[in-house]
């Protein structure tokens, strides 16, 4: 999630490269509206591409702004 943050929301992000990002967390992710996985034609599942949504990102910053409020938890 952090390198979408940094990318933006709409912004295009192979997951290959990306350590603890695979099918199933992109998965749990996307059902929770927070990432938006984009497959050319004929593109196989894992050839697929994830960028952020506005929900995503307003939920991310609204998490840090918890933590940052109660850092304790």
């Amino acid at each position: 999630m952090i390198k979408l943050v940094e990318l933006g929301v709409g912004q295009r992000l192979h997951p290959a490269g990306t350590r603890g990002f695979g099918p199933g967390s992109q998965k749990k992710l996307a059902d929770r509206g927070y990432i938006e996985i984009i497959h050319g034609p004929g593109q196989k599942a894992s050839d697929g591409e994830v960028s952020l949504t506005q929900t995503g990102l307003a939920d991310w910053k609204a998490q840090k702004a918890y933590v940052k409020k109660y850092p304790s938890f």
